[in-house]
């Protein structure tokens, strides 16, 4: 078995399983869903350890509760993956917006990848996102069913729509036992400073306009999470995280040239 599709959705969120249901039906993509962790029922001392010094030095600020849930969800349905016979998953969260032909696009992508950079490639970024310091992916002289396979040296934030290989997941599953940043943020910074990031432009995935749900406190939205612990560091950790992210990600460029 080849691909499956996970779908992170909360127990109190029927109505957004059910849109979610629907959307992905019409595209004739099968999915298995995964509780996602409540950010309002949030339990720090069921939580596995936070690294403190690590989320301060990245975000210049502390974690909300509902990014703390979101990296345990994420987690979990790596978990769920990993315990599966797929060799590789669509994790989606329940505001995920399939395009036409989203799922043949992701499997030819993954085709495409499998041959021309096995054991090389960790993650696919299926949505329609920002796209910075990329290089057409190996191989790949025409577009996938009109999308552009890039090598996503700076790899992209978002992660409403990840394709994961089985070691990409076990690597970053055993390198991240802590969370030291929001979920995007572990895999940007991850997958900059390792490589093995791709993306399909324009993405195939979009979202809803519904608000996230995994946190009481809308822990996706940009002033929440601007305002949540500000600290005058704060603007320094995040040009340094960005410059970092980008210097190792030009490196990757200027070896992907030569």
């Amino acid at each position: 078995m080849t691909l499956a599709c996970l779908v992170i959705n909360l127990d109190r969120s029927p109505e957004r399983l059910q849109s979610a249901r629907d959307r992905l039906s019409a595209s004739n993509i099968p999915f298995q869903r995964v509780p996602a962790i409540d950010g309002r029922l949030f339990d720090a001392q069921s939580a596995p350890p936070v690294d403190e010094r690590a989320v301060f030095r990245n975000m210049g600020r502390s974690m909300l509760p509902g990014e703390i849930a979101a990296c345990m969800s994420h987690a979990l349905a790596l978990r769920t993956f990993l315990e599966s016979d797929f060799k590789h998953c669509l994790i989606l969260e329940d505001d995920a917006l399939p395009r036409p032909a989203a799922w043949d696009t992701i499997r030819a992508a993954i085709d495409h990848l499998d041959r021309h950079h096995a054991g090389a490639w960790s993650v696919l970024h299926c949505g329609e996102v920002r796209r910075r310091i990329c290089t057409r992916a190996r191989g790949c002289t025409k577009h996938i069913s009109g999308q552009r396979l890039l090598q996503a040296h700076y790899f992209p934030m978002g992660a409403f729509a990840l394709c994961w290989t089985r070691s990409g997941a076990e690597r970053f599953l055993s390198l991240h036992r802590q969370i030291t940043a929001p979920f995007d943020n572990q895999v940007q910074n991850w997958l900059c400073r390792q490589g093995g990031g791709f993306a399909l432009s324009p993405g195939v995935f979009s979202v809803t306009d519904a608000a996230s749900d995994i946190d009481g406190s809308a822990a996706w939205s940009k002033p929440v999470r601007g305002k949540s612990g500000r600290r005058p560091v704060r603007t320094l950790a995040k040009q340094r995280r960005l410059w970092t992210n980008r210097a190792f990600a030009v490196l990757r460029w200027l070896r992907a040239w030569g």
